[in-house]
């Protein structure tokens, strides 16, 4: 057995764990990012962020890991979790960017999967609340409902956006303008690297400052940031085609090889911290690992190897960063358990990025069928033979 199926064997084990201990009663399946462990409340809360329990993330798992076991057990834990949080994002409000992480992993994955209807009108429930988050008069989705900030991560969450376009077409509209004055703002610089965030001055829709909360120094190469660059703008090539986007992938993709080493394809939570006990952040190698086999599905020059370095990172994380229990550790929030009271910053976190990228990288590296994932359903199912 190779590596990347012993890591979908811990998984599977993990998985199954994480189902008989928190869905065999009531209540919500939230990530102890202290511990790894998922531990059960009472209520669903998408708009917390501090408290913010990452169930899309581990309904995606769920999803992706029932398609690479043959596992039923796994859909229906997935199944269940989503009637468990439909309730409350049909509802309303939605003023977290992170409630878009439990629309794409959890309805629209689960739509992609089953044709079910019912997961499609869900989704675009929850995206009638969402979209009132976009700010016409700054051409931008702000991090919060009440805040004044943009980060380089808000395209993440957002890409349950593209996928609903074929019905809804504004929607892709406003996540297309997003993306495009995200760069226009400079959060891409032109060498490849990344700024983290900005906040705006909301009477005059100017910049105010260029900030890095979760870097070393405030201002320095926070190295999520870059994982995050490479996966948005690898989903909006994806579904637009557009070619700057495309571009954006090759230039913080090779910004980020240049930068890692390629012995161990972990870097520090940040690039610039040069400590040997600096905190690591795994989840950027496999945003990146994932974001490499796309690459790989591209009419890029060197195609085959963007795959084939996509999955040596894959393999050499789950090698030395993942438990028996498929759990991947050696994350970090960054440096914000000061400024915001999240995180064990400087020690590292078990975080809920990797832990679901690692699922999404196997299943990208090993299955020729991507289908899970498009961001175009509505356009393939209207071309799919009767």
């Amino acid at each position: 057995m190779n590596e990347l199926q012993l890591a979908v064997e811990r998984l599977h084990d993990g998985a199954r764990g994480i189902i008989r201990e928190t869905l065999s009663g009531p209540g919500i399946p939230s990530l102890d990012t202290d511990t790894g462990r998922y531990r059960v409340r009472p209520d669903y809360t998408p708009n917390e962020w501090k408290h913010f329990q990452w169930t899309g993330f581990l309904t995606g798992k769920l999803w992706l890991l029932s398609e690479l076991t043959g596992d039923a057990a796994l859909a229906d834990g997935a199944a269940e979790i989503c009637r468990r949080i439909e309730p409350v994002l049909s509802s309303g409000p939605v003023t977290n960017e992170n409630a878009g992480f439990d629309i794409f992993y959890t309805f629209s994955i689960g739509y992609n999967i089953t044709g079910d209807e019912w997961y499609r009108q869900a989704a675009m429930r929850a995206l009638d609340h969402y979209r009132t988050m976009y700010r016409p008069e700054l051409g931008v989705f702000l991090c919060d409902a009440d805040v004044s900030e943009m980060v380089i991560d808000t395209s993440g969450p957002l890409m349950e956006f593209f996928w609903a376009r074929g019905w809804d077409a504004d929607l892709g509209r406003v996540l297309k303008d997003h993306m495009d004055r995200t760069l226009e703002l400079g959060l891409v610089k032109d060498d490849g690297s990344t700024m983290q965030g900005l906040e705006f001055d909301l009477h005059t829709g100017d910049v105010e400052r260029y900030w890095a909360r979760q870097s070393a120094t405030g201002s320095s190469h926070w190295t999520r940031a870059q994982g995050w660059a490479m996966c948005n703008y690898m989903n909006g090539y994806e579904a637009t085609g557009d070619p700057v986007h495309l571009e954006t992938v090759l230039n913080t993709a090779r910004w980020f090889v240049d930068h890692t080493p390629h012995d161990t394809w972990v870097n520090a939570y940040d690039f610039d911290d040069e400590r040997d006990d600096a905190p690591r952040d795994t989840c950027t190698s496999l945003m990146a690992a994932s974001t490499f086999l796309r690459l790989g599905r591209t009419e890029v020059a060197d195609a085959a190897e963007w795959s084939a370095r996509g999955r040596e990172i894959l393999e050499v994380v789950c090698r030395d960063h993942m438990t028996y229990g498929g759990v991947v550790l050696h994350g970090s929030w960054g440096n914000v358990r000061a400024s915001r009271g999240i995180g064990r910053f400087p020690l590292e976190d078990v975080m809920p990025y990797g832990n679901y990228w690692v699922v999404e990288g196997l299943y990208r590296a090993l299955r020729d069928d991507w289908s899970a994932l498009t961001l175009t359903p509505a356009a393939e199912r209207a071309a799919a033979p009767a």
